[in-house]
Order: C-alpha cells, then sequence, then structure tokens
C-alpha cells in the first residue's frame, strides 16, 4: 500500500507522526495517522480507504465490471450534482453520504464516519424496527433528491453510465449469485428439511430456470414514477448510524456506492428488508417500513417542489408486489449472510467453465434460525403463486 499517496491527499501542513494501516473487510481499511497540529497538539485521525483487492479472482471481477470506476463516478458526478441541487434549495438536513477525499485508479481515500460517531449494525444482529425505519426513512429523502437532480439535469450521457446493474446484467453473475442461491436451497431442502419440504424445493429448484428472464423485465418494463438513482447494495453493513443519549438511531448515512444504477426505487426497499431484517419484523411491519418510506419521499419530493411522475403509495405497495420474487431470491442468497459471522460465498466457482456456479455455502441453509425465519416466506411465496 501506498502511504505516502494517502499522506498527500488527507494532511496538508502538518506533521505526520505515523501511519497505520488496519485491514477491514472486503477490499476496504482503516487508516490512522498520528499528526502534530501547528500547536505542537499530537492527534489522531482516522480514514476509511478502498483499494483493488489482491486476491486475484477478485480483483478480476472487480475490474471486469469497473465497481471502483462507478463509485468514483457517483462521487464525482452523481453526488456533487445532488450536494447542488440540496444547497440551491436550502435544505439544511445533514448529508447521507460521506465526502470523498481523493482517489487514484486503484485506491479511494473517503472520510471515516465513526469519528463522528457513526457505526454500522452487527449483520447477525439484524435492523430492528426503529433502526429500519431510520433507514427507509433516509433511503427516501435519497431517492426524492435523485429524482429532483436528474429531472434538472438531463445529460443522458451521463445517466447512460449508470442504467444497467452490472451483477445482474450477466449470466456468469446471475447463475453465482441469485440462480445458484435457489439452486443450492432447494438442494439442501431436499435432503435435510424433511418430507413436508420436498414441494417447495422442487418449485424453487424449477424456478431458477426463469431468473434470467425475471431480472431482465424488471429492468425493462419500468414506470417514470418509480424511477430513481438506488444506492444499489443497501444492507445493513452499508448504513451508518448515529445515536442519542437514549441510545436511539436518529441519524443514517450511506457507504460504498459501488453498484449504484437507476431502476424502480423498489429494488432498494427489497433488497434491505430481505436482507437486513429479520423476516418475522419484516413480515409483520412491512406496511409501516413502507409508510415511512413513503412519508419521507413524498415530503422531500414538496420540499423541493418536484412537479415530475411520482409515485403514491398504493403504488408503492404494488411495485414492492411486483418484487416478490426478487425478495424471495435474495432469502435464498443474501439473507444466509445473517447466520454467519464469515462470508457465505465463496467465489472459485468463477474459474469453473460449465455447469451452475453454486458458490454458497450449504450447511447454512441447515442452520435452524435461518429455516424458521424463512419458512413462512417459502409457503406464503407458494399460496400467492410466486413460487
Amino acid at each position: 500500500m501506498d502511504l505516502n499517496f494517502i499522506k498527500d491527499i488527507v494532511i496538508k501542513d502538518v506533521e505526520v507522526q505515523s501511519i497505520e494501516d488496519v485491514v477491514g473487510e472486503g477490499y476496504s481499511s482503516n487508516v490512522k495517522l498520528k499528526v502534530k497540529l501547528h500547536d505542537g497538539t499530537i492527534t489522531e485521525k482516522s480514514y476509511f480507504l478502498k483499494s483493488k483487492p489482491k486476491v486475484p479472482i477478485i480483483r478480476k471481477l472487480i475490474e471486469k465490471y469497473r465497481l471502483m470506476e462507478k463509485e468514483i463516478s457517483m462521487y464525482e458526478e452523481m453526488i456533487p450534482g445532488m450536494e447542488k441541487v440540496v444547497e440551491e434549495y436550502g435544505d439544511t438536513n445533514e448529508r447521507i453520504w460521506c465526502n470523498l477525499l481523493g482517489y487514484r485508479h486503484d485506491m479511494m481515500i473517503l472520510e471515516d464516519l465513526r469519528e463522528y460517531g457513526y457505526m454500522t449494525v452487527d449483520k447477525m444482529e439484524c435492523l430492528d424496527y426503529k433502526h429500519v425505519i431510520r433507514s427507509v426513512s433516509t433511503l427516501g429523502r435519497f431517492h426524492a433528491i435523485s429524482k429532483v437532480f436528474f429531472k434538472k439535469d438531463v445529460d443522458e450521457e451521463k445517466i447512460s453510465r449508470f442504467r444497467n446493474y452490472p451483477m445482474y446484467g450477466d449470466s456468469v453473475m446471475l447463475d453465482m449469485f441469485t440462480t445458484g442461491g435457489l439452486i443450492t436451497m432447494s438442494q439442501v431442502m431436499k435432503k435435510s428439511w424433511g418430507p413436508k419440504w420436498l414441494d417447495v424445493a422442487d418449485r424453487l429448484y424449477k424456478s431458477a430456470s426463469h431468473t434470467e428472464e425475471y431480472f431482465k423485465e424488471l429492468f425493462q418494463n419500468r414506470k417514470d414514477e418509480m424511477d430513481v438513482l438506488n444506492h444499489g447494495d443497501l444492507w445493513c453493513c452499508n448504513v451508518m448510524f448515529q445515536y442519542d443519549s437514549q441510545n436511539v438511531p436518529v441519524k443514517a448515512k450511506f457507504v460504498d456506492f459501488q453498484l449504484s444504477h437507476f431502476n424502480s426505487l423498489a429494488w432498494d426497499l427489497t433488497f434491505l428488508l430481505y436482507t437486513s431484517v429479520r423476516a418475522s419484523v419484516r413480515r409483520k411491519s412491512l406496511p409501516e417500513f413502507l409508510d415511512a418510506y413513503f412519508k419521507s419521499l413524498s415530503d422531500t419530493l414538496d420540499f423541493y417542489g418536484y412537479e415530475g411522475p411520482r409515485p403514491t403509495r398504493k403504488s408503492v405497495g404494488e411495485e414492492m408486489d411486483r418484487f416478490k420474487y426478487m425478495g424471495l431470491t435474495v432469502l435464498c442468497s443474501s439473507y444466509t449472510n445473517t447466520a454467519t459471522n464469515e462470508n457465505n460465498y465463496t467465489m472459485q466457482p468463477l474459474l469453473q467453465e460449465k455447469g451452475p456456479r453454486l458458490c454458497y455455502f450449504p450447511h447454512l441453509y441447515e442452520i435452524p434460525r435461518f429455516k424458521s425465519d424463512v419458512q413462512e416466506d417459502l409457503l406464503n411465496c407458494v399460496r400467492e403463486g410466486i413460487l
């Protein structure tokens, strides 16, 4: 790691005493600098650093889908445009994103939100009711500001770079991260869930052959009032919260914009609610979560005097119904993240040239908590004709 680059970007006119690189998850880490200020005071600064991974197969994936370039574009083009709108209308609410301090082709340096009291929730704990309300309210504001910005800035060349979601526009990635989850789960259900689940397992397996067609339809058949700039990878590890003295989450900010893209507002909502919320909490409180999201979206659009196409509360609910099968695929793949402190998948199947790329670890589908969480959703999908 080029620590001199970091020093040049983030430190101006102070003496650096030491630099410590603390490796984090994925391809991120925190860099801590001990600096001497002009008055002689020694203080510590922390920054968030993202760099392309050294593991060849993961680096190849990042480069193939230009994920770092996409995130840099978000911070260089989209977020500044949204910032301009916020300032123009005198919106004094705190920003929903952190600041990019500097970058080069293989590295990004961002402010560390923990310096301001923000923190993430343990993924195995999931988001409770109050954290979900705060998250979807913040998301409603983010989506609304994006609609205002793109009504004012209709640079189609700029917009076109965010039209597609890279991971689902590629049959290999769809095979790994969606179809692979359905197939792996169906196999485990047949083997160890008992006779009651054989029919559901068969339905899951058969549905896997239609995932590419389903996601293509989701992208192509969109209504203008639903179209927003999505975060794209909105789950609990990419939402940071600030708390009051009673430990209630009062503010939230989003990080990791490498999968941001234009899509229906239901994409972010579905991904968040099916990856990061205990299934029983989601099922019980979904109407309240959608109410909170819609109120934030509508209030923000009203504040900015937005006169373009916009959804109603009823149409948001109908759009979420259209995304129910996506919710099922997320349950069968990403929700297994809540069952383990480690990764729930391996990238090794990318080396395969043929056949289904089953990247998810089968044993996770046998964990009692996971099974009890998702069983009611599976039965509901059968009753509603989704499976």
